[in-house]
């Protein structure tokens, strides 16, 4: 369940420093901006694990999502198979993140299994049920590239994905022709170059979130043009 008490949600919250009295947003949340569409912030919690773009300095929004994360927690526990995969202690796992959107859960992601699962619902009415899917990795790396910034490591293996990738020439020709593709890669091998001359190695601060993006579009596109190809 959730980390606060039953009904008593907390009321401290962050303050913008250039207007004390104005309140932004409930501690222990941290705000993301995307790396390339600045108008894009969302918010993450390291405990609670959820994902959301939802506006938390409304109070009642924000009571809305803890209860609606908390119900679906409590639908994950009633089923072993998802309380296995998903929970740990009752809580949702350190490896996946629930994104939420008006208080409603929308998928559970993972940047170590690179897998994502959608909620979704079967029947009417009385006989409405809930239940996830698993998405192919053309939806996973959308989601990645939407939330980019929230993680200090990239989605595991993404980086040797990638290059492989560039190893499938009939595939890759595709790909950078398609749209912003070959700028996004060209973005990229700056950002990696740069990394590899550092001592320590390594993305370092928005860095890190640029390079998810620019990635995850790459390898979303890939999956995309698969998808064409297959079902022509």
């Amino acid at each position: 369940m959730s980390s606060y008490p039953d009904s008593e949600y907390p009321l401290l919250c962050e303050y913008d420093s250039d207007h004390p009295l104005v309140r932004t947003y409930p501690i222990g949340w941290k705000r993301f901006r995307h790396p390339v569409n600045g108008e894009n912030i969302y918010y993450w919690h390291r405990v609670e694990r959820v994902i959301t773009k939802d506006n938390l300095k409304d109070a009642d929004v924000f009571e809305a999502l803890l209860k609606g994360k908390d119900r679906i927690l409590r639908k994950l526990q009633r089923n072993p198979r998802h309380a296995a995969k998903f929970l740990m202690d009752g809580q949702l796992s350190r490896d996946w993140d629930l994104i939420m959107k008006d208080g409603q859960p929308q998928a559970l992601i993972s940047w170590r299994e690179r897998q994502i699962y959608e909620f979704a619902t079967r029947g009417e009415g009385e006989g409405e049920k809930e239940y996830v899917e698993h998405q192919s990795s053309k939806v996973y790396w959308q989601r990645v590239a939407e939330f980019p910034c929230h993680h200090t490591s990239l989605p595991k293996g993404a980086e040797q994905k990638l290059s492989n990738l560039t190893y499938n020439s009939g595939l890759w020709g595709v790909v950078l022709r398609r749209g912003d593709n070959r700028d996004l890669w060209e973005g990229y091998r700056q950002y990696r170059d740069k990394a590899r001359a550092r001592a320590c190695g390594g993305y370092k601060g928005i860095e890190l979130a640029s390079v998810t993006w620019r990635i995850a579009r790459l390898l979303g596109a890939a999956r995309e043009i698969e998808d064409e190809v297959n079902a022509s």
